[in-house]
């Protein structure tokens, strides 16, 4: 194993202790039972056998115990239950948690993909007050407010794979998401297509791919997000340690990372990580923000992603101790912005070893008396004293049948990271971004793009 494979496994270990963030790995089910709407003798009163299924997964996440998983057959599933928890919403609700060693599992039946269409009517699976629990392998489509939902009182270790969820929406000035993580501790998103959320109809500020109020600890990693206007937004904190969010492909959205305060007196971030993600025609890469509150937020470590087309790359307003390593810049106005506010200063510690390409423009308190704008890394570098070591050079990428944007074997950001890094979202090889271990869409970049990003 290269020396550089050797560190890069170091960094990812550590920083995964740091935020205490654990393997989705789970035991063998003590039991399986089979859903199949499709199966003629299919019946809730059955054994819930292959040859004898249970026809509704309500069913299943009424009996569930933990440890035990359901297979789920492929049919189009319609599934508005009512009853508690939270009678004022329909979905699938769990009625048990799992444990920590013997989770409970709704999974697709390996070689089938069951759908639920819940018609506008609710959310897909709805989460409230139950840990331990996996969902894997679904297409969850027309669903209102989310197609998963852990509620605002939480839920521990939930872990969402391979899911493919779209059609979002919810009343105007509601919070929607295709995945909405509200109080989720310890959860895993992983593997999962998130796609055409909105509010009231439109592609606005409170539609997300994944939002979330007050996760903590969560991994979301290898997912593909687009045609939404956040694709990540962890709109208030707990006050806990954040979110890793890695390996993502970002592609169409008005921003790409959202990081904001839901209202005065709520907790600002802490300790969260932007790494290895590809952001691809956004209005704006990572925003970092804190309006409501005086409290900044600390410890944003942002390294090696790639923005890519987008208007701007990173804009901060109210953080303490950024650290910006090893990214590609490829923006067609601005690549780093810092908000000018004396009650909410920014304070980059560390700006090194990136890659500019184009012309490129950095903003220094934007909106404030000092303004300055600074045309090209030279300026930048003399004034400011960042990016000593990094490139203002043509990325030089190239394309392949998954058109994500590997690296030109002579392209300048090979080895040119820190500690002989590549730089931009391949630090070592060519490890594919997004979900590339289930059916996903098309080649990302072949989707039809909206006009909302800018």
């Amino acid at each position: 194993m290269s020396s550089r494979i050797l560190l890069l496994t170091a960094i990812g270990l550590a920083l995964i202790g740091t935020l205490g963030i654990t393997s989705p790995f789970q035991a063998e089910p003590t039991q399986t039972y089979w859903v199949d709407a499709g199966h003629p003798a299919a019946s809730d009163g059955n054994a819930g056998t292959e040859s004898e299924p249970w026809r509704t997964i309500q069913h299943a996440a009424d009996v569930l115990q933990p440890g035990e998983q359901v297979l789920v057959k492929s049919g189009v599933y319609t599934e508005l239950y009512q009853g508690t928890p939270n009678t004022q919403v329909a979905g699938i609700k769990p009625q048990e948690s799992g444990t920590p060693s013997a989770p409970i599992i709704f999974a697709a039946a390996p070689g089938h993909t069951p759908v639920i269409d819940q018609l506008g009517q609710g959310t897909g699976f709805y989460i409230f007050k139950r840990n331990h629990i996996v969902i894997q392998g679904f297409e969850i489509r027309n669903v209102e407010m989310a197609g998963i939902w852990t509620a605002v009182d939480g839920a521990r270790d939930i872990t969402l794979l391979d899911n493919n969820i779209h059609d979002v929406d919810g009343p105007r000035g509601s919070n929607t998401g295709a995945i909405k993580l509200d109080g989720c501790q310890d959860c895993t998103v992983q593997r999962n297509w998130l796609h055409k959320v909105r509010v009231g109809g439109e592609r606005e500020l409170n539609s997300a791919g994944l939002h979330s109020f007050d996760m903590e600890n969560t991994l979301i990693a290898d997912n593909l997000i687009n045609d939404v206007h956040a694709g990540i937004y962890h709109k208030r904190s707990s006050g806990g340690p954040g979110a890793q969010i890695t390996r993502n492909l970002l592609r169409d959205t008005n921003i790409g990372v959202l990081y904001s305060v839901a209202g005065g007196g709520d907790p600002a971030h802490r300790n969260a990580l932007v790494s290895e993600n590809e952001f691809v025609q956004c209005g704006r890469g990572i925003v970092a923000t804190v309006h409501e509150t005086e409290e900044p937020s600390r410890d944003l470590m942002i390294r090696n992603n790639a923005f890519i087309d987008c208007r701007e790359g990173i804009s901060l307003l109210g953080v303490d101790d950024v650290t910006l390593l090893n990214n590609i810049f490829r923006v067609d106005e601005a690549a780093i912005v810092t908000i000018g506010d004396e009650r909410r200063p920014v304070r980059i510690s560390r700006s090194d070893f990136n890659m500019f390409d184009g012309a490129v423009v950095f903003i220094s308190n934007r909106f404030a008396d000092n303004e300055r704008r600074y045309q090209g890394l030279r300026s930048w570098r003399r004034d400011m004293g960042f990016d000593q070591q990094s490139l203002e050079e043509e990325v030089e990428f190239r394309a392949t049948s998954a058109e994500q944007s590997w690296l030109e074997l002579s392209s300048p950001a090979l080895g040119a990271g820190e500690a002989g890094l590549n730089i931009g979202p391949h630090p070592v090889e060519e490890q594919v971004l997004g979900p590339s271990s289930f059916v996903a869409p098309p080649a990302p970049l072949g989707l039809q793009l909206s006009t909302d990003w800018r």
